[in-house]
């Protein structure tokens, strides 16, 4: 490869990296911009949405002890974060036998009871454990970063599970 004298090589063609070489150059600066594989970034290649719900459905980590469940709201879809076994769990929030919020029921030993007909799934998976219950939960990944719990729900999970969901309590 040649040699090539740059003012500014960016790495990363994501919005901020386009922007900071769209101005630079406007500035006369020669600029050079390096991506590995497409360039837009997170929002133009996979929508903005998911990232946004991502940080939208955090909670504290310490707020949680062991067998907690806590209701929070993505967009229209109520999701049950469990800790369950110092592991946390989410799920959506609504059991699928009846419109109960599970967030309001009991867990024991990573199994939550729902408030009225004592359907129980198994929070790590969304298993129904049996009568009345046989229709699983639908499940999603949970991380802890910096204290701070982040759950991640997909633009089209939250669209197809929030049209079965009652309004926020």
């Amino acid at each position: 490869m040649a040699d090539c004298e740059v003012d500014l090589f960016v790495i990363g063609a994501g919005s901020g990296g386009v922007r900071a070489a769209r101005i630079a150059a406007g500035y006369g600066a020669r600029v050079m911009v390096a991506e590995e594989y497409r360039v837009g970034g997170t929002c133009v290649i996979r929508g903005c949405v998911p990232k946004k719900l991502l940080v939208y459905a955090s909670r504290f980590a310490d707020d949680f002890e062991d067998e907690d469940v806590e209701q929070i709201w993505v967009g229209r879809l109520a999701v049950a974060v469990y800790k369950a076994n110092g592991q946390f769990y989410a799920t959506q929030d609504v059991c699928t036998h009846e419109h109960a919020y599970l967030s309001d029921g009991v867990v024991v030993d990573c199994i939550v009871e729902c408030p009225f007909h004592q359907g129980r799934f198994d929070v790590r998976t969304g298993a129904a454990m049996g009568a009345p219950v046989i229709v699983p939960l639908q499940t999603f990944p949970v991380q802890v970063v910096d204290g701070r719990l982040f759950v991640r729900v997909l633009r089209e999970q939250m669209e197809s599970l929030s049209e079965t969901m009652p309004r926020p309590r």
